[in-house]
């Protein structure tokens, strides 16, 4: 098609404008040149729902707001400091996949399902680093990323005809996206509860990175306000991501 159109084609995906660029020049020009014009990610009708209409760092759109919550991740969250502290987590998880291999070998089980061990080591270091501990409802938690990643990644018409109702209605990827949204808040906001009673009675210490978002929006100074909808949308976010990955 590039042969035929050109380096720089432009394609409607449904209702959705697509720039398809093929040459070395054109990606200069837009990931360098005007990468700015190009920083913002597009949500889809799915996504949208899911980030809470782009709360988070990452599908936040490019501008101020974007930029606060990147100061706030590089100089609070993801500091070399902080993250060398997270060593324990990993350490302590590592050693409780080990003894759990070591207790299926002991017990002469033919197989050991590793992807399921593994998949559980990296959810709970990464929960234990964001949220300070296993979650309770760790089951239900990782089902709900799970069907938000899938619903993400998959094929939904409302997000080739976003206006298009009648499309909205009959995928139903919207509708399950927040329900899963739903359910995950519904469990963030327990976790919330308890980080904010814990800091209420001075026994929180700013260990993991909850403590630091709630630190931060009750010290505010900000230039826009870190509510509990955007608290709640960085760490679903940085929990999906982390799957994703």
């Amino acid at each position: 098609m590039a042969r035929r159109h050109g380096p720089a084609m432009l394609l409607r995906l449904g209702e959705v404008p697509t720039l398809v660029v093929t040459s070395r020049e054109g990606a200069r020009e837009v990931m360098k040149t005007h990468d700015t014009t190009f920083a913002t990610r597009p949500l889809s009708s799915t996504m949208r729902v899911i980030t809470n209409g782009g709360r988070d760092i990452v599908f936040a759109p490019y501008g101020d707001y974007w930029r606060q919550l990147r100061k706030i991740a590089v100089t609070e969250l993801f500091t070399a400091r902080r993250v060398l502290s997270f060593r324990a987590i990993r350490e302590e998880e590592v050693a409780a996949l080990l003894r759990e291999v070591g207790e299926a070998a002991a017990a002469e089980r033919p197989v050991v399902e590793m992807h399921a061990l593994l998949s559980a080591l990296v959810a709970d270091s990464t929960v234990r680093a964001v949220m300070g501990d296993r979650c309770k409802e760790r089951d239900a938690f990782l089902r709900e990323l799970d069907r938000s990643m899938n619903l993400a990644a998959g094929f939904n018409p409302a997000d080739l005809w976003p206006s298009s109702r009648l499309a909205v209605r009959l995928s139903g990827a919207v509708r399950r996206a927040k329900e899963c949204r739903d359910a995950i808040y519904g469990i963030l906001d327990g976790i919330i509860q308890e980080h904010l009673k814990r800091m209420d009675s001075g026994t929180d210490q700013d260990d993991d990175l909850l403590d630091v978002l709630l630190r931060i929006q009750k010290e505010g100074g900000l230039q826009f306000p870190l509510d509990m909808d955007a608290i709640k949308s960085v760490i679903f976010v940085s929990l999906l991501a982390n799957r994703l990955f």
